[in-house]
């Protein structure tokens, strides 16, 4: 089990995935299917955000966790259900 504190972006999240997960399973989740239209969708739309950087600000005791569906998630980054008819 990786500790969220050990992937603090994005990218890092997306490396360790790949790192354990089957290839086909993180092909599938990273690609999708078919055309790729909705990754490139995903894509352009995550591009046009920014995050306002807040330089010089006391970071140590923030709280990301969210509440969803009733639930306390330590972040805000969920993965959504997903499903093919393959074997792996």
């Amino acid at each position: 089990m990786t500790d969220l504190k050990d992937l603090p972006t994005l990218g890092s999240i997306e490396r360790k995935a790949k790192e354990v997960l089957h290839p086909a399973v993180w092909a599938f989740g990273y690609y999708g299917s078919y055309s790729g239209q909705t990754f490139d969708r995903n894509r352009r739309a995550l591009d046009q955000l920014a995050i306002e950087q807040r330089v010089v600000v006391d970071v140590r005791n923030i709280d990301t966790s969210v509440q969803f569906f009733g639930q306390t998630l330590p972040s805000p980054i969920v993965v959504c259900p997903m499903g093919a008819m393959v074997d792996y």
